[in-house]
């Protein structure tokens, strides 16, 4: 089995990386070549278990999908994006990105007359009030995951592809300032409460966030390569398990675990545009089918946290 992870430098990508390794395999079947793929080189291990290739380029260039599915990848995990603020500030880039590359790499696999397993990361954000309405996007980006879903109903109807649209929730925590993220408030408030740094929050404290372990995310991209997909027809994207959660919330938890007042580390800096743009998106997720197709889910937001603290600890003793 060959398995293309585009978008693998980030932490996301990463973070599947490992487990593709830890487990060896998909649906039992051995894992026997991964290429990695992203704007820089993804980092590799000096040993790994099955040969690695890192490449780097733009996706979104003409030509550079064609070069990455000529190899007749059996897997591809396509989680490169250009994030909500980016693909709201920058609207061509946000397009070329988001609905361009990926046409391009659609188009590329069909003219391979190969049909792999696709499992494209959308997002909660264009997740409807209930299952089985049609979505419901706010902004160019949730706009964009919403084309290419449309995309790969109906390439998979055609046979081109076999695609798979986990809409995964806002992962929680994300490592790094802002990761880039438009809910990357949420992690510094994590890292505040455990090193003592400043978290600058944009949004009240009662807004409600619908988020997921980086974990939980990965091993449901994993399940989601699994999956049978006869009884999906029509309905290829698939709402993922979260936890809703707001800042107050998260503050308390951090306090009960760590025995600091989380609060002296928040400074609340409203940001009427980021505020506006996270209520738009809905606090939580009807995710009956992905619970009936057993798609992993966490338990709790303080279970999350309480492993990050152990994380933490473990690293700061190195």
């Amino acid at each position: 089995m060959h398995v293309l992870i585009i978008g693998a430098a980030g932490r996301l990508g990463r973070g599947l990386t490992a487990k593709l390794f830890e487990d060896g395999e998909i649906v039992c079947t051995p894992i026997t070549r991964l290429t990695l793929y992203d704007l820089i080189p993804p980092p590799v291990p000096e040993e790994t278990p099955f040969p690695v290739e890192a490449l780097a380029g733009d996706f979104a260039s003409f030509g550079e999908p064609a070069r990455l599915v000529n190899s007749h990848p059996d897997v591809i995990f396509q989680l490169a994006a250009a994030l909500p603020a980016h693909a709201e500030a920058e609207f061509d880039a946000g397009y070329r990105l988001n609905l361009d590359g990926n046409r391009q790499l659609f188009e590329a696999i069909r003219a391979t007359k190969h049909c792999p397993r696709l499992v494209f990361a959308s997002s909660y954000v264009i997740s409807p009030a209930a299952d089985g309405e049609p979505a419901a996007p706010t902004g160019s980006y949730a706009v964009q995951k919403a084309i290419i879903e449309l995309l790969i109903e109906d390439y998979s109807r055609r046979g081109f592809i076999d695609g798979v649209a986990p809409r995964l929730a806002a992962i929680f925590p994300q490592e790094g300032p802002r990761a880039g993220a438009t809910t990357g408030y949420l992690s510094e408030i994590v890292r505040a409460a455990f090193d003592g740094s400043e978290a600058v929050v944009p949004v009240p404290e009662d807004l409600a966030h619908w988020v997921a372990s980086s974990e939980t995310t990965i091993a449901q991209l994993v399940h989601a390569a699994s999956i049978a997909t006869e009884g999906l027809a029509g309905r290829r994207a698939i709402a993922m398990p979260g936890l809703t959660t707001t800042v107050r919330e998260i503050a308390d938890a951090l306090e009960k675990i760590t025995g600091r007042d989380t609060a002296d580390h928040i400074r609340f800096a409203p940001d009427d545009e980021v505020t506006e743009m996270v209520s738009s998106w809905p606090a939580a997720v009807d995710t009956g089918r992905a619970g009936a197709l057993d798609f992993p889910a966490d338990d709790s937001v303080e279970a999350i946290l309480r492993a990050y603290g152990d994380d933490f600890s473990v690293s700061t003793k190195l």
